[in-house]
């Protein structure tokens, strides 16, 4: 009786588990089962180009020969390693290592050079084949590189707009599905699955490509010359926040990412916070204007070029006072004593409304990685000093995307703009999928104001300090620029300044912002009007060419007489 039981015992639960295998387990089982019996191929699928908002291919997909290896049909291993090691420079041992492995294949080289494919190829060395793989090129080498960024393996974006738009640009892998048997060999009577892969959308920016060009090569030569740390220059268009340059120098080319040092890579136009110095001055003016403290003639007391407050004493770029300027004639001459008493007179409440309003206290949110926030002093702590000395761009900091999206909102009206790099998502087979859509945040000052803050900054331009950015047949707006250098240590350092000029034509109906920085430039008049104001009057009379603007031939360019400089 006792061994019946017994037995009966096992019976149920070997019952139970059959059941539980079969019910509760079942599903799991299956697909493991399936697995085992699948060898899944997945297919690449190709990568999306970027262009220029012309059209012209920033970076493109180029097919390139990649290494294999069957290791059951190689023959002697440590013979061809070394061939293998010889042409292509790779480590010996490592390629050894895969032509012996107990796999059925292994990857030997990645996108091997021509020379060196032709050279493996004409050797026909056993069990060793060729399979081809894309690899990421940028044909227009350093141009726009921190900009677009850069790939790594998988050719996954790492960087800039290959980083941003990963998801769209790569697409969708596919897959080819055959059955084997227990030791992997193909079942023959069992038909492939195959899932298409969908290739990636290819992404075309609003950047123009001659116009970069002007820019970078401008800003290389003129931080060589100047054997200053940078330089940058951004443009905009006002009314949409399209932007047509990105410009930073010294720059570096995305084909060979990894010969240079990660801080090369950087943009500091969207990742770099830093203090805007003098052409930060049009907010001020904007701010007093809009609330009432101000107007154009308003006239403000600076007989010895230096103001005293808190025991600090503030001075003007060249220790000169004004006597009784206007405020427009402060702008003209960047007038550091008079914008201090103008930023005190708004007072820290209404200023920092208005940094709120242009957008000074928070990401732009363009369509780029890494995008730094300002560094603004808590509005409550916020100490007479600190006050008078943000009335000329010091004392905060913000990106230089930031400044010059806040200046083309006086630009465009009093409006202020998302400032974005897409212009549009593009099918492979050109086909426009997306495209993307100017936005207007807010508005800002009242068009009115903005209209005369614009002319005040034309008189900058036709009477002050801003003349270099003159040209022909275009009505220029502008401020100058120099701010000292802040040092780790607390201070400025000592005859060392960020200088910078912000331009924008045709003042009437403005089409183009600019803003060109240049990071402690060396030798001679050391001024954004004498570094940057050239590169800004450049990079506007091609560009506004370049939107088919055109010029007033009333309208006469520098002329021989226009020596003024400074800040």
């Amino acid at each position: 009786m006792m061994a019946l039981l017994t037995f009966g015992a096992i019976f149920v639960f070997l019952g139970g588990r059959l059941a539980w295998l079969q019910l509760g387990q079942g599903p799991a089982l299956a697909a493991a089962a399936r697995a085992q019996q699948d060898h899944q191929l997945q297919i690449v699928p190709a990568r999306g180009k970027i262009l220029d908002r012309s059209g012209d291919v920033l970076a493109e997909d180029q097919m390139a020969e990649s290494l294999y290896a069957l290791p059951p049909d190689v023959t002697d291993a440590p013979a061809e390693a070394a061939v293998v090691a010889q042409i292509t420079g790779l480590p010996e041992a490592g390629i050894q290592q895969a032509l012996s492995s107990k796999a059925p294949w292994a990857w030997v080289a990645h996108r091997l050079p021509q020379s060196q494919y032709r050279a493996l190829l004409a050797k026909n060395l056993p069990g060793l084949f060729f399979q081809q793989e894309a690899q990421r090129v940028y044909p227009a080498g350093d141009l726009a590189a921190s900009v677009l960024g850069f790939t790594g393996s998988g050719l996954k974006g790492l960087d800039g707009v290959e980083y941003y738009f990963n998801k769209q640009l790569a697409g969708t892998p596919g897959t080819v599905t055959e059955a084997v048997d227990a030791y992997g060999n193909p079942m023959p009577a069992a038909p492939l699955q195959y899932t298409p892969p969908k290739n990636g959308l290819t992404v075309q920016l609003t950047l123009d490509s001659q116009l970069e060009y002007l820019a970078e090569s401008m800003l290389a030569t003129t931080v060589a010359n100047r054997q200053a740390k940078w330089g940058l220059a951004l443009a905009m268009d006002p009314r949409t926040g399209a932007i047509l340059v990105m410009a930073n120098a010294p720059g570096f080319n995305p084909n060979s990412w990894q010969a240079v040092p990660s801080s090369a890579w950087r943009n500091r136009i969207v990742e770099d916070a830093v203090q805007p110095g003098s052409i930060f001055k049009p907010i001020i003016v904007s701010a007093a204007l809009s609330a009432g403290i101000a107007n154009p003639n308003t006239r403000y007391p600076d007989p010895t070029g230096h103001i005293t407050i808190q025991g600090a004493t503030i001075y003007n770029y060249n220790y000169i006072g004004l006597g009784l300027p206007t405020l427009t004639q402060g702008l003209e001459f960047s007038d550091n004593v008079v914008f201090s008493q103008v930023a005190m007179d708004v007072g820290a409440s209404r200023l920092f409304t208005y940094f709120d309003r242009f957008g000074l206290n928070a990401p732009t949110g363009v369509d780029l990685p890494g995008e730094a926030s300002s560094l603004l002093p808590p509005q409550s702590s916020v100490y007479p000093l600190q006050l008078a000395t943000m009335g000329f761009g010091q004392t905060l900091a913000v990106t230089p995307l930031q400044l010059l999206t806040a200046e083309s909102a006086i630009a465009n009206g009093g409006v202020l703009m998302w400032p974005h790099i897409a212009k549009a998502l593009l099918a492979p087979d050109g086909r426009v999928v997306t495209t993307v859509r100017p936005r207007a945040e807010r508005r800002v000052i009242s068009a009115a104001t903005a209209q005369t803050v614009i002319q005040m900054m034309v008189a900058v331009v036709q009477k002050g300090l801003g003349q270099t950015a003159q040209i022909a047949g275009y009505q220029v707006a502008g401020k100058t620029g120099t701010a000292q250098v802040p040092s780790p240590k607390g201070g400025f350092l000592p005859n060392s300044y960020l200088v910078s000029f912000v331009g924008i034509a045709p003042a009437n109906n403005p089409r183009l912002a600019v803003l060109v920085m240049v990071d402690e430039p060396h030798g001679a008049n050391v001024f954004g009007s004498t570094i940057a104001g050239p590169i800004v009057a450049a990079i506007l009379a091609q560009g506004l060419h370049a939107l088919g603007v055109p010029p007033n031939p009333a309208i006469l360019g520098p002329t021989s007489t226009s020596s003024a400089t400074g800040d």
